[in-house]
């Protein structure tokens, strides 16, 4: 996003929210953007250059194809998540000298320098706007604390990079690295050998290792990448094409990537998803549910995964591992209640049973499923085996 920020204030791309080629596919982006990023955007102003005039924003000359955060990745075997819950954690844990990368850029390192030097003050700020301004100094006396500060780590890490540190950590030679959040994903997958090269085998380093992602608890920055049109660009059927072929709906992949990846920062995302979980439909509570599922127990997300629950009793087997996953035992009496119908039918007999158990209850009726479909082929099979 600063890159296109700097194109725009250039002139060197123009504008897409005035395009009336693209006005119907722009509308329909509009109104599926998360209102996060959205607002986020709209407050990046492009007030210099060709464009100052005109009240326009970086939301007005990109349309959003990827966003994530920065933190650090780490090797769990040899790395605590103690030592990573700060930005100067790793460095004061003797054992990781030489074995700690980061990045070699000055924006995002400078941002890691800013949170060590403001530790203190940024644990101390109670909301966003704090946090924003602070991770945005730019002021001499913080230049000076930030390269001082920064200037001192030298001695105990392995390097700077840009690109090579997730393949450092995956093949040992490093335990700890700043990463941004889509190469977080990319070491974690190929270090569990979960990566196919071009030609279908795994990808792996020299050894299988458990590497996992954490943002330090003084924040981080956000990143956006975008399409942009550059000036003097007439072809506007092929940019609505690209770009429709791009953003368009793939449907539960990608949606299961994208709660796969939340998940892992559950803790980060949880206050955004409980602000604004009333106002999506079913399709998309179903997966902010799962991601609420995974983060430490409140009565707000207590509540919500019980209302899923109860309101949808045609999806009773998703909501139920919801519920023990979470954890919370509150949830027996409502498991206990839709158990006792007697119109369920075996499948969901059996997600009740086993949420039931998994939260420390019991459920020992015999119930008659002779006459379910479902039932009668499991035994079938079971006969054919013996």
């Amino acid at each position: 996003e600063y890159m296109i920020e700097k194109l725009a204030v250039e002139g060197r791309i123009q504008p897409l929210t005035n395009n009336e080629k693209l006005s119907n596919y722009l509308e329909d982006y509009n109104n599926n953007i998360s209102p996060f990023i959205k607002e986020r955007l709209k407050t990046l102003k492009i007030d210099e250059g060709k464009y100052k005039e005109e009240n326009l924003s970086l939301y007005d000359f990109m349309v959003g194809y990827m966003w994530g955060t920065m933190g650090w990745v780490y090797n769990t075997d040899n790395v605590s998540i103690d030592d990573v819950r700060n930005w100067y954690s790793p460095f004061k844990n003797s054992k990781l000298n030489g074995k700690i990368t980061i990045k070699d850029s000055v924006r995002d390192s400078y941002i890691v320098g800013l949170a060590m030097v403001y530790e203190e003050e940024l644990r101390s700020a109670t909301d966003n706007q704090s946090i924003t301004e602070i991770l945005n100094r730019t002021d001499k006396a913080s230049i000076d604390k930030v390269g001082n500060k920064l200037s001192s780590l030298k001695s105990k890490l392995y390097g700077f990079e840009v690109d090579s540190g997730k393949n450092d950590i995956v093949l040992g030679r490093i335990d700890a690295y700043v990463a941004w959040s889509g190469d977080a994903a990319y070491a974690i997958d190929v270090a569990a050998g979960e990566v196919e090269d071009e030609d279908g085998s795994i990808l792996e380093g020299d050894a299988i290792r458990n590497l996992s992602y954490y943002i330090p608890d003084e924040g981080s920055n956000i990143w956006f990448d975008g399409f942009v049109m550059p000036s003097g660009s007439k072809n506007y059927e092929a940019v609505y094409k690209f770009l429709e072929f791009i953003l368009w709906d793939y449907s539960s992949p990608i949606k299961e990537l994208a709660t796969e990846h939340l998940k892992s920062i559950s803790h980060i995302v949880k206050d955004q998803i409980l602000a604004q979980f009333d106002g999506y439909d079913e399709s998309v509570k179903e997966y902010l549910s799962e991601i609420l599922s995974t983060c430490e127990k409140e009565d707000k997300i207590f509540d919500i995964l019980i209302n899923q629950f109860v309101k949808n009793p045609s999806k009773i087997p998703i909501y139920a591992g919801y519920l023990s996953k979470y954890g919370d035992q509150r949830a027996l009496p409502f498991l206990m209640t839709q158990i006792e119908r007697e119109d369920i039918d075996y499948a969901d007999f059996e997600e009740l049973r086993f949420a039931i158990e998994v939260l420390g209850g019991e459920y020992n009726k015999i119930r008659d499923f002779n006459k379910d479909k479902t039932y009668k082929k499991i035994k079938t099979r079971t006969k054919e085996k013996h």
